[in-house]
């Protein structure tokens, strides 16, 4: 079985998790139109981390990636590429994958 955060105080699991490429054609792009989604219909009290390489994209598509992780700052974090071995490691800070 995966690990699993911890969750708050408060019991909340409010904390998404992506692994994989960050491209056009996986869901890293629908989870970041989540992150907007969420932001424009009043909720703030979640965060989403992203695990993946972005670096083998189109410079247009880098550029829009880093300025939607500024804007959001407050909701995502960006901790680039992994080791599959640190998978067991990394998904302890999740709650949903």
């Amino acid at each position: 079985p995966a690990p699993f955060r911890n969750p708050q105080k408060d019991g909340k699991r409010n904390v998404f998790g992506y692994f994989g490429q960050i491209n056009p054609y996986k869901g890293a792009v629908l989870a970041l139109k989540a992150v907007e989604h969420l932001i424009n219909n009043g909720f703030s009290d979640f965060r989403l981390e992203l695990f993946g390489n972005v670096e083998m994209q189109t410079e247009e598509f880098k550029r829009e990636f880093y300025e939607f992780l500024d804007t959001h700052r407050a909701n995502v974090t960006f901790h680039g590429r992994y080791n599959n071995a640190d998978v067991p490691e990394l998904i302890k800070l999740v709650d949903w994958v």
